[in-house]
């Protein structure tokens, strides 16, 4: 092994094997995470992560930024767009402002461009996300118009995740109630069930403090 992989992997090598076998304890113990509230239990899109800002934070965002660069050599345009997404949402989830802001505004071109109607309205949810962490409050109708827009040509998919990020920018602005009364959408209430990380996700999420 070069000198170079030896620095890129030891690193890696060290999170995991520091980080992953307290993941792996509180998962099989609890068969969720029962400190998903705390900031150091994120729910990343269905996925119970343990993550510290030195281990599976940071090394969710490596990766993502990897994904990135590795699909801007001359891969499909839609896999630039989902790796462009993913790292949006690796930034929105661990609350990393200016970086979801500036993968959002990618997608959001890049999909614009080719019609991935799907990904424009996620990187409108995302972008209006980041205005918010970023001081604008205008980012809160950015959103909202977002999923208007998107459910009124009968779209369902998203929905509830978006729901989620825009009653989180409604409680940051001092709108607590009607944040409340987005997370009893019929949309978002029925997907609880199938998908109850989405739950875990919301009560992290509304308990966080500003």
């Amino acid at each position: 092994m070069s000198s170079t992989a030896g620095a890129l992997v030891n690193p890696y090598l060290h999170n995991v094997s520091s980080f992953l076998p307290r993941f792996l304890v509180r998962l099989a113990n609890a068969g969720h995470l029962d400190d998903a509230r705390q900031p150091h239990g994120h729910t990343l899109h269905g996925i119970a992560l343990f993550a510290d800002i030195s281990g599976f934070t940071a090394l969710a965002l490596q990766e993502a930024e990897l994904a990135v660069e590795l699909a801007s050599k001359g891969l499909p345009p839609f896999t630039q767009a989902y790796a462009l997404g993913c790292a949006m949402w690796t930034c929105l989830h661990i609350s990393d402002g200016p970086r979801a802001e500036h993968y959002a505004a990618e997608t959001l071109r890049l999909s614009q461009a080719l019609g991935f109607d799907y990904f424009v309205t996620a990187a409108r949810v995302v972008f209006g996300w980041a205005k918010v962490w970023n001081g604008d409050a205008t980012g809160v109708p950015d959103i909202q118009e977002a999923i208007e827009q998107w459910r009124a040509r009968g779209n369902t998919m998203g929905v509830p995740a978006f729901l989620i990020q825009l009653a989180r920018v409604l409680r940051k602005t001092g709108q607590s109630d009607k944040a409340q009364a987005v997370l009893v959408d019929p949309v978002f209430v029925s997907s609880l069930p199938k998908e109850p990380w989405l739950g875990m996700l919301a009560t992290k999420m509304m308990n966080e403090t500003f």
